[in-house]
């Protein structure tokens, strides 16, 4: 009995990790240079030189290194655009201006527009909302103003 159990969890487990493979490849959450139309993917691997090449040089790159055995962060600043990675893997964006959209929203772009496209998690303060990315494990966040107008766009992946 014990041993049906047991793999009946294990088939479950193996199940599971399969399904959030499946999930993860599937998303698709583009980040694009409004001036160019260039995009990449956000969701999935890529490397600094191949952002770069693809969006534009960035201002700056900051490579850090917080543990000894851990891959490197690096940090690659545009102007109004902040993007961190690690292991290849996107890990934070923040947009702060009109240059940069992120599945077409941009700075300005309306609550109701973030709404049609994103399923509303919790509002966080009075001007702070967060947003499910489907097929991820990811976090959209959003700032507005009084008149309920982007200023301020984020994402983070777990």
């Amino acid at each position: 009995m014990k041993s049906k159990i047991t793999y009946l969890l294990l088939a479950l487990m193996l199940f599971g990790a399969t399904t959030i493979s499946a999930q993860q490849v599937a998303c698709t959450l583009p980040l694009q240079n409004a001036k160019t139309n260039k995009s990449i993917n956000t969701c999935t691997k890529s490397d600094p030189d191949k952002i770069q090449a693809i969006i534009g040089k960035a201002t700056t790159i900051d490579k850090q290194v917080y543990e000894k055995d851990e891959a490197p962060i690096f940090t690659l600043n545009y102007d109004g655009l902040v993007i961190e990675m690690q292991s290849g893997v996107i890990k934070n964006i923040t947009i702060t201006n009109k240059k940069w959209k992120l599945n077409g929203l941009t700075i300005g772009s309306t609550f109701d527009q973030v709404v049609a496209k994103h399923e509303q998690i919790k509002k966080i303060y009075a001007a702070d909302f967060n947003f499910k990315i489907k097929d991820t494990k990811g976090c959209l966040f959003i700032e507005v103003d009084e008149l309920k107008n982007v200023k301020k766009i984020g994402v983070v992946f777990l």
